[in-house]
């Protein structure tokens, strides 16, 4: 049986002062990618061992270097680790641009380490720019977009005397010296996953790895929470329609909403509640509430929490507004839904009601006075609610960003919080390729920015291609962040 490790890297941050007392600078979340990634490879019969540096490690911050920091365990407990396994392979995810070196470092340990294992990279941004990971040594392969099926492909073929890597699509290696990229293999029609709980939930000493109180995203989300709890996700389906220009995502997963069936995702619930004692769930599906199967996997947990009061389900995703409409009314009916499923916190991804940034939200339709009424009901059912809003967009003027404020500051009077990211420029957007077409930056500068520092939580003025001028940001958004 061969032995695979899994780990989530420590995370980079470049911001500490005005961090909110009881959270972690970023949120260190279950890890999906483990969770999914796993449960293929326990099909298949390998041993399946992880490690969430980040999560296990979230107390622990070191300085990198000037306004950089990370959280997370030291490499010397990942290297314990290695040793005690001994594992064939160690897959290591990288979701976030800003973690890159972060992951470099987790790989050079791995081949520090004997049995020094292969090295396999994915994840979000691993898919997006696998050639900047290989460019590290320790890194062997790279695996792009969905890897399910992928992973168990790489790891047989690794096991042969002579090994065609060519012949797997959606994999990245280097051959002959040089980085060769296969093409992406086509999506899957459906989304069936298996989850590894076991692994990825519990450590060796069987502690629980995420309870509710560092998988938060702030104090606002305890809402109806009452003392200590489980965490996990709830992750139901891939995809999303949208296409926003600031978004990577649907590069790699799709415009088509692949959904695991409403009946499936509310059995996870069940079995996660159950044998686990999981009462916190947060989603993680980009497009929750677009599908038809998320109204049938929420009417089944309504029914099961007349029992089971405890659960609560929180969004900080964010929800697009549309969802809470029909036509141009708001659902009624939909929201009471959400409230009986538990649902304690609603997030709305409103992000600017400037028409020529958002796609998700048609205001001739929905206009800013039935949003006022949408945040009204929704808090007449003890339901709580976030606010996202992004400034920054590309071309934005002062005129536009005002009008944003001024409308804000009206929600604030029923929204329980408002929170603003900055706009990032994300490799695989349309920004990004727009960015690299029309020469805002070149690939090289902007890799040497993202070592300074670049986050949604921190003006960057380098990365400011608004008509407003970044210390007119920085004299707004500072104190809001």
């Amino acid at each position: 049986m061969s032995k695979v490790l899994f780990v989530n890297p420590p995370m980079i941050f470049n911001y500490e002062k005005g961090r909110k007392k009881g959270t972690a600078p970023i949120r260190p979340n279950v890890s999906v990618p483990a969770l999914l990634i796993l449960g293929e490879l326990k099909k298949y019969a390998y041993e399946t061992f992880f490690i969430d540096m980040a999560a296990e490690g979230h107390n622990q911050i070191s300085k990198i270097r000037k306004n950089i920091f990370c959280f997370g365990l030291g490499n010397d407990v990942l290297a314990a680790k290695i040793r005690q396994i001994k594992p064939t392979a160690v897959l290591i995810s990288s979701l976030f641009l800003t973690n890159i070196e972060m992951v470099k470092s987790v790989a050079r340990t791995v081949k520090e380490t004997p049995p020094k294992a292969k090295v396999i990279v994915g994840g979000g941004f691993a898919s997006e720019k696998p050639e900047w990971h290989l460019e590290s040594k320790s890194i062997d392969f790279v695996v792009l977009g969905e890897g399910e099926e992928k992973i168990v492909k790489l790891l047989q073929e690794i096991k042969k005397e002579n090994p065609n890597f060519e012949s797997i699509k959606g994999i990245a290696f280097r051959k002959n010296g040089k980085i060769k990229i296969i093409k992406k293999a086509e999506q899957k029609p459906e989304f069936n996953p298996s989850f590894d709980y076991e692994t990825v939930l519990f450590k060796q000493n069987n502690e629980y790895r995420y309870p509710e109180a560092i998988t938060r995203k702030d104090l606002l989300y305890s809402h109806n929470i009452i003392g200590e709890q489980r965490a996990c996700v709830f992750y139901g389906s891939r995809g999303c329609p949208m296409g926003c220009d600031y978004c990577s995502a649907f590069s790699r997963e799709g415009r088509t909403i692949r959904h695991m069936g409403g009946k499936k995702l509310f059995e996870q619930i069940k079995l996660l509640h159950k044998k686990y004692q999981v009462n916190v769930f947060y989603n993680q599906a980009d497009a929750f509430g677009l599908h038809e199967e998320d109204k049938k996997f929420l009417k089944l947990l309504a029914e099961y929490r007349k029992n089971n009061p405890e659960i609560a389900l929180n969004n900080p995703n964010a929800f697009f507004v549309r969802i809470f409409f029909k036509e141009d009314k708001i659902d009624k009916e939909f929201i009471l839904l959400l409230k009986d499923a538990g649902f304690n916190v609603i997030t709305l991804a409103v992000e600017t009601f400037n028409q020529r940034f958002n796609k998700k939200i048609d205001f001739s339709q929905i206009k800013f006075e039935k949003i006022q009424a949408l945040c009204n009901f929704i808090r007449s059912q003890g339901m709580k609610i976030d606010i996202y809003m992004m400034y920054g967009f590309p071309s934005e003027t002062i005129g536009e960003l005002n009008n944003d404020l001024k409308k804000a500051k009206e929600l604030q009077k029923t929204a329980d919080e408002i929170s603003w990211g900055f706009l990032e420029i994300l490799p695989g957007s349309e920004y990004y390729k727009k960015a690299i077409k029309e020469k805002w930056f070149s690939e090289e500068e902007y890799r040497k920015k993202i070592e300074e520092g670049y986050s949604f939580s921190k003006i960057n003025s380098f990365f400011n291609f608004s008509k407003i001028p970044p210390e007119k940001l920085k004299e707004i958004f500072e104190k809001k962040n």
